[in-house]
């Protein structure tokens, strides 16, 4: 009798790997990345604003203070979305808004909460920062060339967003497993079928249906199959290509438990027991 850990490791080593398949980023979730996505540029690729405020050189407010604060000439406006060809000069500063664009010749931002204007075109600035204060350099999350998301690497909502802030809008990954139930029982009917009397709902397919695509896989097709071997054997034969079947029923020692011999008959059949409660042939 085999163990749970023995039985899952048995079914693991038969496993293929899935081709690989090109899909939008919309229907990527719950997908393995195929190949490394590696960065092609820094990201962000231009430094910009990480607050609101004012773009400023350091050097020139390193005595600012609320009792003696310094007075910048405001020599325009940056605001995301567009480059600025605004050049900040001694004595200067830049009105950003967080996301855009550092001018040239500011090092620091001023957050609002240390200026307020002083009037048409001046700012007075209360508080000292400094270098490099609230500004995202080129690569400050993403180096050129790094490796973002290694192979074989599950595309979570994270991932997915990582690959999009990486410009791309598809990726290759492994395709979906496809995956085919089978339930065995004269008793069973669909769910909002009418019941005759010995019969019952079929939830196995339901609930196994579920925990394929739980688990990332594509069900490929849900049969009910007659208590009989011609009627397994045919639903074999006939279902769509897939990577597993996964059958419910008949597969006991009962007279009326036919998946055993039947899938005998069309391939090899290793066939145990697995230790666990509740637990019975695998």
């Amino acid at each position: 009798m085999l163990t749970l850990d023995q039985a899952r490791q048995r079914i693991l080593d038969a496993v293929t790997v899935c081709p690989v398949v090109e899909v939008s980023l919309a229907s990527a979730r719950g997908l393995v990345l195929a190949e490394a996505a590696i960065a092609d540029e820094p990201i962000p690729n231009f430094a910009h604003a990480g607050a609101e405020g004012y773009a400023v050189r350091a050097e020139d407010i390193t005595d600012a203070s609320p009792d003696d604060p310094d007075y910048l000439t405001v020599i325009g406006t940056a605001r995301p979305g567009a480059a600025t060809a605004l050049v900040v000069q001694p004595g200067e500063a830049v009105r950003v808004y967080t996301g855009a664009s550092l001018p040239d010749g500011a090092n620091a931002i001023v957050k609002l909460e240390f200026a307020r204007p002083a009037g048409p075109d001046m700012v007075e600035v209360d508080h000292a920062v400094p270098r490099g204060q609230y500004v995202k350099p080129v690569g400050n999350d993403v180096a050129s060339g790094t490796v973002v998301l290694p192979a074989e690497t599950p595309l979570t909502a994270a991932a997915i967003g990582m690959l999009a802030a990486m410009g791309r809008n598809r990726v290759k990954v492994h395709r979906r497993p496809r995956i085919a139930v089978l339930s065995t029982g004269d008793e069973l009917v669909r769910p909002g079928e009418k019941r005759k009397d010995g019969q019952i709902y079929d939830t196995n397919s339901e609930a196994l249906a579920a925990q394929i695509a739980e688990a990332g896989g594509e069900l490929a097709s849900s049969v009910l199959v007659r208590d009989t071997a011609p009627a397994l054997r045919s639903a074999l034969m006939e279902l769509p290509p897939c990577e597993a079947v996964v059958c419910s029923g008949g597969v006991s020692v009962g007279d009326f438990d036919y998946v055993r011999d039947v899938v005998g008959q069309l391939g090899d059949v290793e066939f145990d027991q697995v230790a666990m409660r509740p637990g019975g042939p695998f």
